[in-house]
């Protein structure tokens, strides 16, 4: 809001206010410049959130080896640590801490902990980096540790959850060694992070009331909300919170903002993402579990989540916040009374398609299907009413901000539809269009943008879209190949609920496929199926594609590949029935340019028509071929 006149009179104000949580926090990293933290820091204060204030001890990846440094502890007791699946011990002294598992088996692991922390907390010897005055805060590695021993894998209950992780779950032996430290110290805070192979609660295991538990559902959907009945994947985060808030009342419930994690990486697209509704759904729900907050993790990049670290803070504060209230007094103070409410539009019109959709995902790469070059153009008549609107400065600015991000996303809808078509060009062309609106964000406010302090000040990384679609133009029309002929946009497919596809010799020339559906190979086929309960549950599974594909004659007797976009999670390649060659099992969200499969299929082509059987292995949410496919030459 702009004041109109030089001094404003307020009214003696007398307001006391509680907030729901206690712990309400918001915290942000990337910072670039690294004077943002101290802005933001101050902002954080003025609308409630807790910054810089710990109430349970932080439970960081890694935390877990501060315990017992390998410098001190690797050469003369390895039996401490973890052991890998070739069954060595491979801890040295100058291992890195933070990628240090423990083995958490042998007694002996806790009982040297628990005197290494005795020193600590008697101040007898250096304080270590996950102990505070409050207790000690413990969680492995990132990624999924695990100790192969023996011991280990006889400890293990098995709980097995697929649409989690490839991996046992391990809360009861990570639950078991926190236990023995709360009873060691019952005046202390033990903190755990219910994480990757952790996220899961124990059981058979009671809690003493000193350990306190930060929830981390980094595989949870980030399109529905958890009171959304159709979507299974978030219900069940819901019901993951309850379900440790019944071990204990120190229940701090953690997420991202951003929800999609690939802004992270190289390859984030940046596009709009619907965190507001989804906290204004789940604040009241949460405040009736009784746990003590909220305390998300991000980074800057506002022209993903927009106003959504604003409105998290007010219904932090009062989960009955008015969040269209909110919005409307944002917009029309922001934009101008005229112009916010288009913009309003444009973001709530957002907000909406990603809701309608079945599919579940957490990654910018997964809602192509929804961000289309049709939908984008559908609501840029907001774009065009909020730039036509009255305004005045700093207005106009700020709608012509606001119009960089919507152009963005255009920008993501036209890229995907380039690359569905294989024009790798255009897509490149595009891709580095976005890299440059990202840029003049960056240069309007470094909040927008997630920038590399290694690549100067308000820096940013090289466009791993832009990097990969330049490579993908190399090999088909560029000085390392050239495109013989594409993989159909649209091939036969089958399910195949039983695996009896292999032993049926599905992948066979003459195999009649005439009473197989079709599926679109550009997309997942969770992109494209409709969920199969009302829970939202896709298909997982073994599914098969055959494709044909005419080969020219002048190509035969040359070096020719299969390139496959991406396989999700696994897959194996017939051509013309001679068996060509394996994809190992990835986890989808590796990243859209890590899931793609390249073989040599030299001498199993020949001229005319040829059959590509291609069998996909998907044991956990989204699955299938993704981002078509071609034969080339090199």
């Amino acid at each position: 809001m702009i004041p109109k006149q030089a001094n404003i009179i307020v009214p003696e104000l007398d307001i006391t206010a509680k907030p729901d949580f206690a712990i309400r926090g918001l915290w942000l990293s990337c910072w670039n410049p690294p004077e943002d933290a101290n802005v933001y820091g101050e902002w954080c204060l003025k609308v409630g959130l807790c910054y810089g204030r710990d109430f349970y001890p932080v439970a960081g990846d890694g935390f877990l080896g501060m315990l017992l440094p390998p410098s001190e502890y690797a050469e003369t007791h390895p039996e401490y640590y973890a052991m890998d699946k070739s069954g060595k011990r491979n801890i040295t002294p100058k291992a890195p801490i933070h990628n240090t598992m423990l083995c958490l088996s042998n007694p002996d692991t806790a009982n040297a902990a628990i005197e290494n922390l005795k020193a600590v907390f008697a101040g007898q010897k250096k304080s270590i980096g996950c102990v505070t005055f409050l207790g000690v805060g413990i969680s492995p590695p990132d990624g999924m540790p695990f100790c192969y021993c023996e011991k280990c894998l006889a400890a293990s209950h098995e709980f097995r959850y697929p649409t989690y992780f490839p991996e046992r779950m391990m809360s009861e032996e990570y639950c078991s060694f926190a236990v023995k430290l709360a009873k060691a110290f019952p005046d202390k805070f033990i903190s755990l992070s219910a994480y990757s192979l952790r996220e899961i609660p124990p059981q058979g295991i009671e809690l003493p009331p000193n350990i306190a538990v930060s929830i981390w559902p980094i595989s949870s959907c980030v399109l529905h909300a958890g009171n959304d009945p159709s979507c299974w994947r978030r219900s069940e985060t819901m019901r993951i919170i309850g379900m440790w808030r019944k071990l204990t009342p120190h229940v701090v419930a953690c997420g991202y903002t951003p929800g999609m994690l690939s802004v992270y990486g190289p390859s984030g697209c940046y596009v709009p993402e619907r965190d507001i509704s989804l906290f204004a759904a789940e604040a009241p729900i949460l405040k009736k579990m009784g746990i003590k907050g909220s305390w998300n993790q991000g980074a800057p990049s506002f022209m993903s989540t927009w106003i959504a670290p604003y409105i998290r803070a007010k219904l932090l504060w009062n989960v009955n916040a008015n969040v269209e209230e909110l919005k409307r007094e944002f917009y029309t103070n922001f934009f101008g009374t005229e112009a916010g409410m288009h913009v309003k539009a444009w973001w709530d019109a957002c907000d909406a398609e990603l809701a309608k959709s079945t599919c579940h995902a957490h990654e910018d790469w997964l809602v192509n299907h929804i961000y289309t070059v049709g939908f984008t153009k559908q609501i840029h008549e907001y774009v065009s009413a909020a730039q036509k609107a009255v305004m005045e400065e700093p207005y106009r600015s700020r709608v012509e901000t606001f119009a960089l991000i919507a152009t963005h996303l255009e920008n993501y809808a036209l890229m995907h539809e380039a690359e569905s078509r294989l024009d790798y060009a255009t897509a490149a062309e595009i891709a580095s269009r976005m890299l440059e609106i990202r840029k003049k964000l960056l240069d309007i406010n470094t909040f927008f943008v997630i920038g590399r302090p290694d690549k100067g000040r308000k820096g940013l990384p090289p466009d791993g879209n832009e990097a990969e679609l330049r490579k993908l133009v190399s090999i088909t029309s560029g000085t390392n190949g050239q495109m013989v002929v594409p993989l159909p946009l649209e091939t036969k497919f089958r399910r195949d609920r039983f695996n009896e596809g292999i032993l049926a010799e599905w992948y066979l020339p003459d195999y009649d496929d005439s009473s197989w559906d079709s599926k679109n190979t550009f997309f997942t086929w969770d992109q494209q199926d409709s969920p199969e309960d009302e829970k939202g549950h896709d298909y997982d599974g073994y599914g098969w594609y055959r494709a044909t594909v005419n080969i020219p004659t002048d190509a035969i007797n040359k070096p020719l590949h299969l390139y496959l976009g991406g396989i999700i999670n696994e897959g194996w390649v017939w051509v013309n029935g001679q068996y060509a060659g394996h994809r190992e099992h990835k986890l989808w969200w590796a990243g859209r340019n890590a899931l793609e499969m390249n073989i040599d299929i030299t001498g199993k082509i020949k001229a005319g028509k040829n059959i590509i059987a291609i069998r996909v292995w998907n044991d956990a949410e989204i699955g299938g071929l993704y981002r078509r496919g071609f034969i080339w030459m090199s």
